[in-house]
């Protein structure tokens, strides 16, 4: 795997978690 690859999947992997915290929080009414 490159580092750019590596790179990219570490930031999808971010976005990814913000969006589900985000839902969450929405959910909670928080």
């Amino acid at each position: 795997m490159t580092g750019e690859g590596s790179m990219l999947g570490e930031l999808v992997k971010a976005v990814l978690e913000r969006a589900l915290e985000g839902e969450l929080t929405a959910h909670l009414g928080l």
